[in-house]
């Protein structure tokens, strides 16, 4: 593949001596002027090339930065008896426990699936929300963050699946269901 941007660098006094390069888009040039990065560098002209490194710290300043979420879920303080926080690696556990004492009775329902995993464990309450929140938009239509709710449902059975292959059956209930429906079987 032919690589479009080649360079120079745009940017005044760069002396990088780098091989990748960057194109100034008008997203760009937005982004810039979003995070305050523009007014240093107004000479800088829609469609120039910038080198990587002045690419990064102009338009993206702060793509290296760790995210202000934390990597574990921790309950809502609303919801929370407890004063300990679980991890989501300990969330999940939890959740596999769960799931295995209630191999056989499939919930299909997010809603009673929710309700069902927060009646058998306390600790997991708000976990199924937590994980809506993260993982739809906002911006998704009303349709559309159903069909998600029940994506995410089926991310629990398949991640408790992961750990413990005794939980369930989701993935043969699952063909199961598609061969009953008539899906078709073979790829055309």
């Amino acid at each position: 593949m032919v690589q479009k941007n080649h360079g120079p660098c745009s940017v005044q006094n760069c002396n990088n001596q780098v091989t990748r390069f960057n194109q100034f888009t008008s997203l760009a040039y937005e982004k810039a002027q979003k995070k305050g990065k523009y007014e240093a560098h107004t000479y800088l002209r829609i469609g120039q090339q910038l080198c990587h490194s002045h690419y990064m710290s102009i338009v993206e300043p702060y793509h290296t930065q760790k995210s202000e979420v934390p990597f574990f879920l921790e309950p809502d303080k609303e919801n929370s008896n407890q004063s300990k926080s679980y991890s989501f690696a300990e969330q999940v556990t939890m959740l596999t426990k769960v799931l295995y004492e209630q191999r056989g009775n499939l919930e299909l329902n997010p809603t009673y699936f929710k309700q069902m995993i927060e009646k058998a464990d306390p600790h997991l309450q708000g976990l199924f929300d937590k994980l809506v929140k993260a993982l739809v938009p906002d911006n998704r239509s009303a349709y559309n963050k159903v069909k998600a709710r029940k994506t995410i449902m089926s991310l629990c059975y398949i991640m408790a699946g992961m750990r413990n292959k005794f939980v369930n059956d989701f993935k043969l209930e699952v063909g199961l269901h598609l061969s009953a429906s008539g899906a078709n079987t073979c790829c055309n």
